[in-house]
């Protein structure tokens, strides 16, 4: 998890504001990517942050001493999990890393918390019409289940699960 410029952390309850600032700078960079929105997410106090990061698994990548993309992961999936299921629900990395491996790292840093969790499965919902989130799951072994589901922002959207059998190498 750790080059030379390059260093994954699970947030911990203090490193809340990192969190909220990376989420928050997500949310404006990509707002359709997800299922909420950057007005609520600015609408949250220090106790919510503090909250979100103790009850998922936030994961950061830092790279030079900058937050430069986060994965966050869940034990239990909200809306019909299989046993043995955790869940990515949300990732993002800045536009300037993308394409350098940044993404893979964050994303193999949830998959790592998983599998030492006790999962065999991880699921990730994507929002339809991303097709840029969707062929980059794929290409670290995600794979489309046929499941989709409305998002629940309330604008009629719909997503489409991915899922890969979790294994220890």
């Amino acid at each position: 998890m750790t080059s030379p410029v390059r260093t994954v952390r699970h947030v911990e309850p203090d490193g809340w504001e990192a969190a909220r600032d990376l989420r928050l700078r997500a949310l404006e960079e990509a707002p359709t990517a997800f299922g909420t929105t950057l007005e609520h997410a600015r609408q949250l106090t220090e106790a919510d942050w503090r909250a979100r990061v103790t009850e998922a698994a936030w994961f950061i990548c830092w790279e030079r001493g900058e937050p430069v993309a986060l994965a966050t992961g869940v034990r239990t999936p909200g809306r019909d999990p299989r046993p043995g299921d955790h869940e990515l629900t949300s990732m993002w990395a800045a536009p300037e890393v993308r394409g350098t491996g940044t993404s893979s790292t964050v994303l193999d840093a949830v998959m790592r918390w998983a599998l030492d969790d006790g999962a065999t499965r991880l699921v990730a919902w994507v929002v339809d019409g991303n097709e840029h989130a969707k062929a980059f799951y794929e290409r670290l072994g995600l794979t489309p289940t046929g499941r989709t589901q409305k998002v629940r922002d309330g604008a009629g959207r719909s997503e489409s699960e991915l899922a890969r059998e979790l294994v220890r190498r």
